[in-house]
């Protein structure tokens, strides 16, 4: 018997499931917050010549309807193309932006790129771009900035160059000496634990703000007084206030040295059991510690800073009692296809290859001028939803925020609940009571007693204001919320009130306990 294996292969049709490149650019454009939405459309305007700025200004409402009008068209296609594939058109689309890439080279005069719309892209980019914020510079640049102007010999200098990596977020060492040394020597430096706890040293005596470079968070807040304490020496007015701050200075000292444990848990009894000082000198003595921080490498690090720019303005209706909604005036321009690129495509002199390169950037430029427009169109659809079903919260605070899936709007809009969440990911509403970040307005809830509807992010508002409204000389317990919570009509186990508490960065009674009067 003789067996025999063989490999043939078989051509076969199938039904395959693929997004239109057209959807998926829509679906990328309305996820987009207004910041990121200018410059995608910069590129745009820079990678595509047949997009260009309009120069008339079109009525917002105008356009938004006609974009409306396209939505519906858009849910539909989103869910996919069902296509007999053969084979792939991405080798297509990639012939098609090189062609694109030399044609702009060679084709540059005035039927294709007139003078007026090269400086309007220009303008147009250049005013985007010019609303992007600069980036901040980081911990470590600026420590390495501080550490060229100390006056060390060269080699401690180059010893702290490789030391400051090092230095964590919070501007504290991540590692002991010893180890500083060994990852020293494994850059092939020679630096014994010595020479590192002397390039420590002299950082600590030079790093602004200070506290910087400590070795420990006890190390880093008595950095910190000492600063203080110089300061406020220079500025006592005579010998009795400098003594009466010398004082004060050395119970603060005394406390961070010898008690930093019981001064994080809050236990102010121990240590005036521990060190026989009275309440009220204990206390005079935390006041200075309130000053210090304990993550000073924060305040150094430049954050890249990203303002809130609002997608949405809600406000009240000009009459009656209830809000409207627009989209908030940015730097996007209105768009249109080049009207040069148009006639061109159309002129019979035209040779094939330059009227599928013309036609292609044609399309592509009309896709995302209707991407633009539908988003706009998506984003206010929900608003609107958002305004009519939230209006309680407007008025009220998010302490009366009902709850509202992401689900529901969908099927109240006709939309897929993905819509939705990418109509509102990222994206910020101007409202009466400041800004709200859109997501926020979407929430599960439970029913109170009394039959009203409450989100959970309201009644995470109610937890928080009756904490703020207790004596911090008795704080209230889990059990005590939960109990308050009862006589509002809303129901919650003690341990969801330890979550939320949680959640909301609110310590635990013993914690938010303020100790004498």
């Amino acid at each position: 018997m003789k067996f025999e294996l063989r490999q043939q292969a078989k051509p076969a049709l199938g039904q395959h499931l693929r997004v239109a490149p057209r959807v998926i650019q829509a679906m990328e454009i309305l996820q987009l917050p207004q910041a990121s939405l200018e410059e995608r459309v910069a590129q745009e305007l820079q990678s595509n010549v047949a997009l260009e700025v309009a120069e008339e200004t079109l009525d917002e409402e105008a356009r938004i309807g006609a974009a409306a009008d396209r939505v519906a068209e858009q849910e539909e296609d989103a869910e996919v193309e069902r296509t007999l594939v053969v084979g792939e058109r991405g080798e297509d689309f990639e012939r098609l932006r090189r062609i694109e890439e030399g044609i702009g080279e060679e084709w540059h005069g005035d039927s294709l790129r007139d003078t007026h719309r090269a400086e309007s892209v220009a303008d147009a980019r250049a005013e985007l771009f010019a609303n992007a914020p600069g980036r901040g510079a980081s911990l470590e640049e600026s420590l390495a900035d501080q550490w060229a102007l100390a006056e060390q010999s060269d080699e401690l200098q180059r010893i702290g160059r490789h030391l400051i990596p090092f230095i964590g977020g919070n501007g504290l060492w991540t590692m002991d000496a010893q180890a500083l040394a060994r990852e020293l020597a494994a850059q092939g430096i020679a630096a014994d634990e010595q020479a590192v706890n002397r390039v420590i040293d002299a950082m600590q005596r030079h790093f602004e703000p200070p506290g910087i470079a400590a070795r420990d968070m006890r190390e880093c807040l008595l950095l910190q007084l000492e600063a203080l304490e110089e300061r406020a020496r220079g500025a006592a007015p005579g010998p009795d206030a400098v003594r009466e701050a010398d004082a004060r200075f050395a119970d603060a000292r005394t406390l961070v040295g010898d008690h930093l444990d019981d001064l994080r848990e809050n236990r102010i009894p121990r240590i005036e059991q521990r060190t026989g000082m009275a309440h009220e000198r204990i206390m005079r003595a935390m006041e200075l510690l309130r000053l210090l921080d304990i993550a000073p490498g924060r305040a150094l690090a430049q954050q890249e800073s990203l303002a809130v720019r609002p997608d949405v303005i809600i406000e009240r209706a000009p009459e009656g009692d209830g809000y409207v909604a627009r989209l908030a005036d940015g730097t996007v321009p209105n768009l249109k296809v080049s009207d040069a690129y148009l006639r061109m495509s159309r002129e019979r002199g035209t040779d094939d290859a330059t009227r599928t390169l013309l036609s292609e950037s044609i399309r592509r430029a009309q896709w995302f001028i209707d991407a633009v427009e539908q988003r706009g169109a998506t984003l206010l659809r929900v608003v609107h939803v958002i305004v009519r079903i939230q209006r309680d919260a407007l008025e009220q605070g998010f302490s009366a925020l009902r709850p509202m899936p992401m689900t529901d709007v969908a099927s109240e809009l006709g939309m897929n609940v993905s819509t939705v969440s990418r109509a509102v990911s990222g994206k910020w509403a101007s409202t009466p009571r400041g800004p709200v970040e859109l997501r926020r307005f979407f929430s599960g809830g439970r029913e109170t007693e009394s039959g009203a509807d409450l989100s959970w992010d309201a009644v995470k508002a109610i937890v928080k204001e009756i904490v703020d409204a207790e004596d911090r000389r008795a704080p209230l317990s889990d059990s005590a919320i939960a109990a308050r919570l009862k006589e509002r009509g809303i129901t919650l186990a003690r341990r969801t009130v330890v979550k939320y508490r949680e959640q909301m960065g609110i310590p635990a009674a013993r914690m938010r306990r303020r100790h004498g009067d």
